[in-house]
Order: C-alpha cells, then sequence, then structure tokens
C-alpha cells in the first residue's frame, strides 16, 4: 500500500481510508503500532515535499467547483451502466421522499457551481464533456452528468457510513488544473467492487450475464475513443 502512494500521489486519499478501517478493527496498541509503521513508511515522501514544496502546487486546484462537477461527472460514466443493468433486470432500485429531496439538492448545487465553472474541456475533463461539446456545443449534458454522478454516489452512501466516507475522499481527492479519467480508470471499478460494501454488488455479479452488458459498455466506449483518434472528434470543439 505504501508503495502505490509513492507510484501515484492520489492512492494517500484512499490511503487515509484504510487507516480509518484500521482504527475502526484495531485494538489501541496494535493501531498505534500499525500508525507508526505507515508514518516511517511516509517519512521519504514527507521530506521530499519539504524540500521540493512546488510539487503541491504543480498538482492542487482551489478551484473546487471544477473539480467537483468534472469528478462526479466522470464517476457517473462507471457507475451509470452499473445501476442501469441492476435497475433494468432486478428492479431492485427503489426512490423515496428522501431520495428525491437529495436529486434536488444535488441539482441546485450543481447549477450554483456551474455559473463558476471555468474548466479548459480541451485539456482532460472525460468522456462526457467531450460528448457533451461535441454533440450540443455546450456544457448542459456534461451537468446532468455530474447530477447523475452525484445521486449515484448519494444511493450508495446512504447504504453505510463508511461508504459515505469513502464517497467523500473519491470525489475530493482529485482538485487538479487537469483532470484524466485515467486517474479513476480502473482504480474505481476496483473501488467499487471491493471496498463498497453494499449489496448492490453482490446483486450484480448474481448473474454473469451482467458482466457481460458492464464489459460490452466499455467496449463501446473503447471503439468511440478510437474512433476519435482517427477522425479526431475531441479536437474540433
Amino acid at each position: 500500500m505504501s508503495l502505490t502512494v509513492y507510484t501515484r500521489q492520489l492512492y494517500a486519499m484512499i490511503f487515509l481510508y484504510f487507516i480509518i478501517i484500521f482504527y475502526l478493527n484495531l485494538d489501541n496498541k496494535n493501531f498505534i503500532k500499525t500508525l507508526l509503521v505507515v508514518t516511517i513508511l511516509a517519512l521519504p515522501g514527507i521530506i521530499f515535499v519539504l524540500f521540493w514544496p512546488k510539487i503541491l502546487k504543480a498538482t492542487f486546484e482551489f478551484k473546487f467547483y471544477n473539480s467537483l462537477l468534472v469528478n462526479s461527472s466522470i464517476i457517473s460514466f462507471y457507475l451509470i451502466p452499473f445501476f442501469s443493468i441492476i435497475f433494468y433486470f432486478k428492479k431492485k432500485i427503489k426512490l423515496i421522499d428522501k431520495d428525491k429531496l437529495a436529486i434536488f439538492l444535488i441539482a441546485v448545487f450543481v447549477i450554483i457551481c456551474s455559473y463558476f465553472f471555468d474548466y479548459n474541456y480541451l485539456m482532460g475533463g472525460g468522456y462526457f464533456i467531450k460528448l457533451s461539446k461535441i454533440l450540443l456545443g455546450n456544457f448542459y449534458f456534461f451537468y446532468l452528468t455530474s447530477i447523475i454522478g452525484f445521486f449515484l454516489l448519494y444511493l450508495l452512501s446512504k447504504e453505510n457510513v463508511l461508504n459515505l466516507i469513502l464517497n467523500l475522499i473519491i470525489i475530493t481527492a482529485i482538485s487538479a488544473y487537469i483532470i484524466f479519467m485515467k486517474y479513476f480508470e480502473p482504480m474505481f471499478i476496483i473501488i467499487l467492487f471491493l471496498l463498497f460494501k453494499t449489496k448492490l454488488t453482490n446483486i450484480f455479479l448474481e448473474n454473469k450475464k451482467y458482466i457481460l452488458y458492464y464489459n460490452f459498455y466499455f467496449l463501446v466506449y473503447l471503439c468511440s475513443a478510437i474512433a476519435n483518434n482517427y477522425f479526431l472528434f475531441s479536437k474540433n470543439i
């Protein structure tokens, strides 16, 4: 785990989640021992930042309204097929009044953020922001996917407080001038099926055809990416 943090600094935020898990599952003595080991392994990174503080400025962006909308839109790309398959075949997802209120509040939040949104969509931003500009010439579809992303994360969060903590870490971990989808893949899919404590993943894995549909979705995405590299659709928006 410590070595992965040195390969990609984003994993430091995921490490934070594991520290919480250690705290909840270990007695005080063993937790302190674990924390001590983690601290020792983190010292090279801490020393590196102390001697070269510019590394933080190069990767961090204080425009959280940009990052939150882009991150939620990118996450929606992975969650939309997941929830769609479960809903279509199992009808396991039912919305109550509290969920409808959540949709409204999320929509208001995204609309407010959209007034300040000034992300350079030519530099990363995810699949949906490019698709929104190609098809509509604006960000409206992109904003819709941000709303969907936030709401689907909310559905996962309400099942378990640890899911909420994990979602907050994921959605806020990346705040950079340029945000690429590769920051989330395959990390988010792995986290979805291995770290989230939800019955939905068990339902999804009950039937092999659900996995095949999920893979077909990504195959279509791959084909569109290859077509974009050839015809350069995103270069002309």
